[in-house]
């Protein structure tokens, strides 16, 4: 049985996309234009803003049943590409940039995966700049003219993609968060002489100096919504107890 990797597919949705969105926000004119929301004006070390990250981050026992492996922290080619297209900052900017592991359950066609994501910024200010930019027009252009480009580096011998496409979510942005998105990809992948469709759900939060990413795929069909939000609420929860 073929077993995908969440961080392979996750990057279809153009890696750790700065945070941002064609999907919904409680209101970006919520997040003021300085300032951290009640946090310290000074920016936060890179060593408190890893202990942020990593207390926030999905846990293996935050999925019953999960396997969990290594999913790097490095921000590629694409994230710089998307930022420079889009207006939103440069993947250089962010204090860290930290992944969850990939939490996988279940395998073949029965697959789902889950990661989640954290971002610093040095101030709230950029997150809102970021949240606007990202929602225009433009950004939902920028990420579409990328996914092809990403598509073609997520294939391997064992699976082929096909073509995809991009919807918004309806998203509630959960207690203690400033902001929301969230997006659907829908991509066609053939392997072992079956096709069959992955559905990949990207959500985002801004909490503060915070971006949080929320990335889950399913084979066949999509995680339960149930489910995304129940995790989306236990990021926001743990973002608010650890503001940088």
């Amino acid at each position: 049985m073929v077993r995908f990797r969440g961080s392979s597919v996750a990057v279809l949705l153009v890696c750790s996309c700065v945070l941002a969105a064609c999907g919904s926000s409680k209101s970006s004119s919520n997040t003021t234009a300085s300032g951290s929301g009640g946090s310290s004006s000074q920016p936060p070390s890179k060593t408190a803003a890893a202990a942020a990250a990593n207390a926030i981050n999905l846990k293996a026992a935050d999925i019953p049943g999960s396997t969990a492996s290594p999913n790097p922290s490095k921000p590629g080619a694409l994230d710089a590409e998307l930022a420079s297209c889009a207006g939103t900052a440069s993947p250089s900017t962010a204090i860290v940039n930290l992944n969850s592991p990939t939490l996988d359950v279940g395998s073949g066609l029965q697959q789902q995966s889950y990661s989640s994501n954290v971002i610093a910024m040095p101030s709230q200010s950029i997150v809102s700049r970021d949240l606007v930019a990202i929602k225009s027009a433009k950004g939902r252009s920028c990420v579409q003219s990328l996914l092809p480009k990403a598509i073609a580096q997520s294939g391997n011998g064992q699976v082929k993609f096909g073509g995809a496409t991009l919807a918004s979510l309806a998203a509630t942005t959960p207690p203690g968060a400033d902001g929301s998105f969230a997006y659907r990809l829908t991509i066609s992948a053939t392997a072992g002489g079956q096709r069959f469709p992955i559905v990949i759900d990207e959500f985002g939060l801004a909490v503060g100096r915070l971006e949080l990413r929320l990335s889950d795929f399913g084979i066949n069909q999509p995680v339960s919504t149930a489910n995304e939000q129940r995790l989306l609420a236990l990021l926001a929860n743990r973002a608010a107890a650890n503001k940088v």
